[in-house]
């Protein structure tokens, strides 16, 4: 697999969560639709956490500060209404992120088969909550946009 395929993946899941997002206000993305489930907005904090890693591992800084990651990060045992960044922001970085993401594959070399996979572990990881955020939004009462 080649970075221009990585980069293809990665557009694909940018149209989808901003396909998904579009017309979600904070308020909404903090609905629990059932008991242990993920809200909207943990869904693309972690998303935007879990980049981090990707931005690492691609030599560049990371989008969110070490407060806000931990509130996102693999558990949601921290994230609470109180301590939940806003919508906006979030996708706000996310979509920076995707910028900074996408012009870093354009000269990355991938060092090994091992370096490979990570990358594609954590772009896989991504694409699975883009469509947990798709079922999210119809939970939720929102339209299906094409």
């Amino acid at each position: 697999m080649k970075n221009e395929q990585l980069s293809t993946i990665l557009g694909h899941n940018h149209y989808v969560i901003n396909k998904n997002l579009e017309g979600i206000t904070q308020k909404e993305s903090m609905i629990c639709t059932s008991a242990g489930e993920n809200k909207i907005n943990w869904l693309l904090g972690h998303i935007v956490a879990s980049r981090d890693t990707l931005l690492d591992q691609l030599g560049i800084d990371p989008a969110m500060n070490d407060e806000t990651y931990s509130i996102y990060e693999r558990t949601t045992e921290k994230f609470n209404n109180d301590n939940a960044s806003d919508i906006s922001t979030l996708l706000s970085l996310y979509n920076s992120s995707q910028k900074n993401i996408i012009k870093a594959l354009e000269s990355y070399e991938v060092k090994d088969a091992n370096d490979l996979n990570q990358l594609c572990a954590m772009i896989f990881h991504e694409t699975y909550h883009a469509g947990q955020l798709g079922m999210k939004r119809r939970l939720i009462g929102k339209e299906v946009l094409k």
